[in-house]
């Protein structure tokens, strides 16, 4: 059974006039190659609790977006919880190309964003696009390729994010980003505690496996890795 919910924003999905999100639902709904702009903050508690409330929100792009830009505009989005184990798991799940920025994403109190391999915070896989002054708070829990962040960057831009909680995973593991591969990773700020149970397990307060020019970036708190190797 599929149930679909039919959409009409304000603005016509370009650069010079995005679509305007006011609501969970409007936000629910977002995706395709278009550019939206957030209009005030959301509170996701009632609408999760209606549409999803074993596996909590679905991730925004789910199996992979396109979208074009995503302007928080400064607001913030609350009440965020995934009780989840498939892949590619965030308030965004896996884009291409995309640009999220100007966004802080709170979790309700006592949850987490619980996903499979590829979470992150704000987004699970970022894939050649650019992920800026955002901020994350609360709690992220994977396994392979988890952050506060990303749970990936590859060939992407991570710049003036910041993270606050505890991220924890398998294999892969880091307070902004799990894994960076050919990015560039600046100015970027977490302060929580990092840890991995899987064996050779890369991880780190920043980026835990990097091949990136991660630069100005400062992480508090600690980093335990309990696997073999």
């Amino acid at each position: 059974y599929v149930v679909s919910q039919e959409i009409s924003y304000k603005g016509k999905g370009t650069y010079d006039d995005p679509y305007q999100i006011y609501t969970a639902a409007d936000l629910a709904n977002a995706g395709g190659n278009h550019y939206y702009k957030l209009m005030n903050d959301i509170d996701l508690t009632q609408y999760i609790k209606t549409n999803s409330p074993t596996a909590g929100w679905i991730p925004i792009g789910k199996g992979g977006s396109v979208m074009a830009q995503f302007d928080g505009c400064g607001f913030t989005v609350s009440g965020l919880w995934i009780n989840s184990s498939e892949d590619y798991v965030g308030l965004f799940s896996n884009a291409s190309g995309a640009t999220i920025k100007n966004l802080t994403v709170i979790t309700a109190s006592g949850k987490k964003v619980k996903g499979g391999n590829y979470t992150g915070g704000i987004i699970g896989r970022n894939y050649n696009g650019t992920i800026e002054n955002c901020y994350f708070k609360g709690d992220v829990e994977g396994l392979n390729y988890t952050g506060g962040i990303t749970g990936a960057d590859e060939s992407s831009q991570n710049t003036l994010n910041r993270a606050s909680g505890n991220v924890t995973g398998t294999v892969n593991v880091g307070g902004v980003a799990g894994s960076t591969s050919g990015s560039v990773v600046t100015k970027a700020q977490f302060s929580g505690n990092v840890s991995s149970t899987g064996a050779s397990s890369c991880i780190g307060g920043i980026a835990g496996l990097s091949s990136s020019d991660v630069s100005v970036c400062t992480s508090s708190g600690l980093v335990t890795a309990t696997g073999s190797g």
